[in-house]
């Protein structure tokens, strides 16, 4: 930073200049008026050269070295702000980066968890239907896949579906059999990328219900075997009951 005690380079040239001027009319007053005459005058004039070249060439030397010095001072310190600048917009940037990255985060979770929740509805609304064939047993064809899940159904409930799925011929139990594979595939990718927002207790409670889902379209033959062992790996379910026939 520049010294405001110090004179300016400017004051310091109109010094030299004044004391120079004194000089000479000093010399012009001695010999107009006769206070000496013109060798002496001479005489004079060269001792007074003599004496103040050397102090203006020390004066000039010394103004251009501080002035050099000046300059380097301010090239430092702008040096410095600039690379104080450069920090502090390189620091804003990364923290407006940590703050985009923590807001698209927030959004990765809730678009993962509300496409999972949607899923796990809409594969529960559809294997709650009670669509057995009518020739099913009375007391079985009141119950769903889901309640046969659930403990809350027979056990020929999941017999029945089995020659129904696999062997009917009625388009509406293919579309619907069709349906419950895809769902059950949605619902285990869904479920894959909402894992890392779910609680343990519920990870396991929802690994534990795809798995039984994954274990039913096997063995209704509703997907390829290959399909649900890829399911079944995604979720990183390495003992699946297969019990196709």
């Amino acid at each position: 930073m520049k010294d405001e005690n110090l004179p300016s380079g400017k004051w310091l040239a109109f010094g030299i200049a004044v004391a120079v001027a004194a000089a000479l009319a000093a010399m012009a007053y001695a010999y107009w008026y006769g206070i000496c005459d013109q060798e002496r005058c001479g005489q004079f004039g060269d001792f007074l050269g003599g004496v103040l070249n050397p102090v203006i060439g020390a004066v000039t030397l010394g103004a251009l070295a501080w002035t050099v010095k000046t300059q380097n001072e301010t090239l430092r310190l702008t040096r410095q702000a600039l690379l104080l600048a450069e920090s502090e917009a390189r620091q804003r940037a990364e923290e407006s980066a940590k703050t985009e990255k923590a807001h698209q985060d927030e959004r990765d979770k809730a678009k993962a968890l509300d496409t999972f929740e949607m899923t796990l509805r809409r594969t529960e609304d559809l294997l709650d239907r009670p669509v057995l064939p009518w020739d099913a047993p009375e007391k079985e064809r009141r119950f769903s896949i889901l309640q046969a899940l659930d403990g809350a159904a027979p056990d020929g409930c999941l017999l029945w579906w089995r020659s129904y799925a696999v062997g009917s011929r009625d388009e509406r139990a293919k579309l619907y059999a069709a349906r419950i594979s895809q769902q059950v595939g949605t619902l285990t990718l869904a479920a894959v990328a909402a894992r890392p927002f779910l609680s343990s207790v519920y990870w396991l409670e929802i690994r534990s219900r795809l798995k039984l889902l994954l274990s039913l379209v096997d063995e209704l033959q509703l997907a390829p075997r290959e399909e649900v062992l890829l399911l079944a790996n995604e979720l990183g379910i390495d003992d699946l009951v297969l019990n196709r026939r």
